[in-house]
């Protein structure tokens, strides 16, 4: 089974930490590994269950407090993910999902974020149904350990900078970009971002429950400016998603380390593998392109997620046009 668990370091607030362990999961897809039998005697009620509309199928995924199933929509015909959150007293958590069905139902008209269709209750438990997509990026990492093709990593980058420029149009950062948040719709090939529990709404009265001074989110994925718990904007997403662009295209992770605060401190200090030293027949104009996306300080990164998503497209189909092994043509 394939489980996105966010990671989040010692000390932070503990509405984040609970989210972490309860919402922290996305989507599993079929592509994945199968989950583990559980022990006998412990078989999920759900499974075989109707809720309105849905016959639960199966469980895709689980955290702390939260789990993810696979379910038929029997009004609509068509198969959906649906999200549950446990009962809980704990209005924080309560707050932290709803806010995620929130940023969702504020996006989910463009192609590259997940689409949600429904919020209901069951019992003590809320959930909303989401589209289900049957692939994810992480499938792709497994398939290609050492590096996805380049055109494949570039045009899954391009879908994801889009869906963020589609957000921070809306006043939402997303703040955990990550290829366990990136589904792939196996016909198609579009990636859609997924989990957006971690969201920030920074300019309107939204709950949220993140204040600056904590850190939220994955440590490998983090911007500096992240990993030290000051206010961030949308170039912290822009980082991420070049961290994320850096593993598909090598991979492996620029920032290592033996324990989250250890690779916290290097996203902090900068001490980063250059992609290049990971691969070698990348074009040096893709490099400098990640390079840029991941530079240290905010205002020497790509300003905008529109603009870093038309370098992406227009790099990709450069390259397509005279192929990836060719040298770059003069300025």
């Amino acid at each position: 089974m394939t489980e996105d668990k966010t990671t989040l370091s010692a000390g932070q607030p503990e509405d984040e930490k609970a989210r972490a362990r309860a919402l922290g999961e996305t989507i599993a897809t079929p592509g994945g590994s199968a989950p583990d039998a559980p022990p006998a005697g412990l078989i999920d009620p759900l499974i075989g269950a109707k809720i309105d509309n849905f016959e639960i199928q199966a469980l895709l995924g689980k955290g702390g407090f939260g789990k993810v199933y696979k379910a038929v929509d029997t009004a609509l015909d068509r198969t959906v993910a649906l999200k549950f959150l446990h009962s809980s007293d704990d209005a924080r958590i309560q707050k932290l999902f709803e806010r995620e069905a929130r940023a969702l139902a504020a996006l989910s008209k463009h192609p590259a974020i997940v689409t949600i269709y429904h919020w209901g209750k069951h019992g003590d438990e809320n959930y909303f149904a989401l589209e289900f997509v049957d692939d994810g990026a992480e499938r792709r990492l497994e398939e290609h350990p050492g590096g996805m093709p380049l055109l494949l990593a570039l045009g899954i980058a391009a879908d994801c900078a889009e869906a963020l420029a589609e957000a921070h149009s809306q006043g939402i950062l997303h703040r955990d970009i990550k290829p366990s948040n990136i589904l792939l719709e196996s016909k198609t090939g579009q990636a859609k971002v997924a989990d957006f529990g971690l969201a920030k709404f920074w300019n309107a009265a939204s709950g949220d429950f993140t204040l600056d001074g904590s850190v939220s989110g994955s440590p490998p994925y983090m911007s500096p400016e992240q990993a030290r718990g000051v206010t961030v904007d949308e170039r912290s997403d822009i980082f991420s998603l070049g961290i994320t662009l850096y593993e598909f295209l090598s991979g492996q992770r620029p920032f290592e380390g033996d324990t989250n605060e250890e690779v916290m401190e290097n996203v902090k200090t900068d001490a980063r593998t250059p992609l290049r030293e990971r691969r070698v027949d990348l074009p040096e104009e893709v490099c400098k392109l990640v390079e840029k996306a991941m530079a240290h300080g905010p205002s020497e990164r790509y300003q905008s997620a529109k603009e870093f998503a038309r370098e992406l497209r227009m790099k990709a189909a450069l390259i397509e046009r005279r192929g990836p092994g060719a040298p770059p043509a003069p300025p």
